[in-house]
């Protein structure tokens, strides 16, 4: 009983509404332009006090310029993959990655740990 009132209420007020709309069509380029211009946050959603905001319709033109501009990317990722693989070989090769990553390693230990080395030399004959 509850699921049919449901049923009837909601047909009811879909009914009236479009009534009003065919009579006043206007309505539909307000409420159009209302919601492209509603103020959102950078993920689309409603802002809070602190969020940056955007009318929806910017929100949902930057969110598609940012799919092609990935989807470009991966595109010309994907073309030059071999170009890009003997590159980072060559890198790697040269030793310019690798000192890269000691000096880092080096300055991470001059400023965070105590690095203590000890060497002992013996002759063949005492082992």
């Amino acid at each position: 009983m509850d699921a049919e009132i449901h049923n009837l209420t909601k047909t009811l007020i879909q009914t009236k509404i479009l009534e009003a709309f065919k009579e006043q069509p206007e309505y539909i380029d307000s409420l159009v332009q209302a919601a492209l211009q509603q103020e959102v946050n950078q993920y689309g959603g409603k802002p809070d006090f602190r969020d940056k905001t955007m009318p929806f319709l910017t929100y949902l033109v930057r969110d598609q310029i940012h799919r092609l501009a990935r989807e470009s990317i991966q595109e010309v990722v994907a073309e030059e993959q071999p170009r890009l693989k003997e590159s980072i070989r060559e890198q790697l090769v040269n030793g310019a990655l690798s000192d890269g990553l000691l000096a880092a390693v080096v300055d991470a230990v001059k400023q965070e740990w105590r690095l203590t080395v000890n060497v002992q030399a013996e002759k063949e004959e005492d082992r």
